[in-house]
């Protein structure tokens, strides 16, 4: 049996979205600090990391691209980012239950591969 459900306005969407963004941007700011401090303590080991283009996406992709997906993939598994949250809006199948793990995992690569494509 379904349950009737209410979905959720684009401009709902867009400022859970906005939410999640600030959560992103205070991600890549560590990112930042992190990277002076390591840039400052082993000098030569930044050069190393993104000399090589192979290297560098990689070095991208594992610090940022994975991270980032994980916690879309991961929280809506669930049901909500922290975004989502804030605004009431929760992630569900047609009747209702949580995606499930695998579900997730799937859509969130369906919107982080173009961008990675694009990227690369």
């Amino acid at each position: 049996m379904y349950k009737t459900q209410q979905y959720a306005t684009i401009g709902s969407r867009v400022f859970a979205f906005v939410l999640d963004y600030l959560v992103i941007v205070l991600y890549l700011m560590s990112l930042v600090l992190l990277g002076i401090l390591f840039r400052q303590t082993f000098p030569n080991s930044v050069d190393f990391l993104f000399n090589n283009a192979f290297i560098s996406q990689a070095t991208s992709f594992i610090l940022i691209t994975l991270p980032i997906s994980l916690y879309f993939a991961l929280l809506e598994a669930r049901g909500q980012t922290w975004g989502k949250r804030q605004r009431g809006l929760k992630v569900a199948r047609l009747n209702g239950q949580a995606l499930g793990l695998q579900l997730s995992l799937e859509r969130t690569a369906l919107k982080f591969l173009p961008w990675e494509l694009a990227y690369t």
